[in-house]
């Protein structure tokens, strides 16, 4: 499997609430990676010695030693249930959760200050897509029930046709 499908296989097991196996296969990519990314960060600081210059946010990305990522989609896979509880009387687990995993993925913080981080940005996006799946809209939505129809090639066809058509022109033929 490639990096890319690593991490995708990483952010489905969080998504889908398996956040122990999602550990462990962070844990797995980790050792897997480990080498790679001593070597890049060893060739970077003797091209910044070499060059007498330092590159602060590609350090910053390659301290992250390919990882990072998977934690904040660990974060994200918590937004949705802390949201959940959040409406809720009691014990909040999915949001204790969030919070100490929040503390440790912001122990190291990157970027250099002037955008809002990529993380922040994701995680927002994530309140608002939640958000937006409780809103009057959505709620509405989900009790419209639209009967399914099967449709035959040559009728799919026909409609297809006649959809640029004002009703009652019939279809036009070149």
């Amino acid at each position: 499997m490639g990096v890319a499908a690593d991490c995708f296989a990483h952010e489905v097991l969080a998504r889908k609430g398996r956040a122990g196996a999602a550990v462990l296969w962070q844990e797995a990519f980790t050792e897997l990676t480990e080498e790679v990314a001593d070597d890049h960060l060893e060739h970077l600081a003797e091209l910044e010695q070499a060059h007498a210059m330092r590159l602060r946010t590609v350090t910053d990305r390659l301290q992250e030693r390919f990882v990072k990522p998977l934690a904040l989609d660990r974060l994200v896979a918590l937004i949705e249930p802390a949201m959940t509880e959040a409406r809720q009387p009691g014990e909040h687990p999915a949001f204790d959760r969030l919070e100490k995993e929040m503390a440790e993925y912001t122990v190291s913080p990157t970027g250099v200050g002037l955008d809002v981080p990529h993380w922040l940005r994701r995680l927002e996006a994530e309140v608002r897509r939640v958000a937006a799946t409780r809103g009057t809209v959505a709620l509405l939505a989900q009790d419209v029930h639209i009967p399914k129809r099967l449709l035959a090639f040559d009728e799919l066809q026909r409609l297809l046709q006649e959809w640029g058509n004002p009703p009652g022109s019939g279809p036009q033929h070149p």
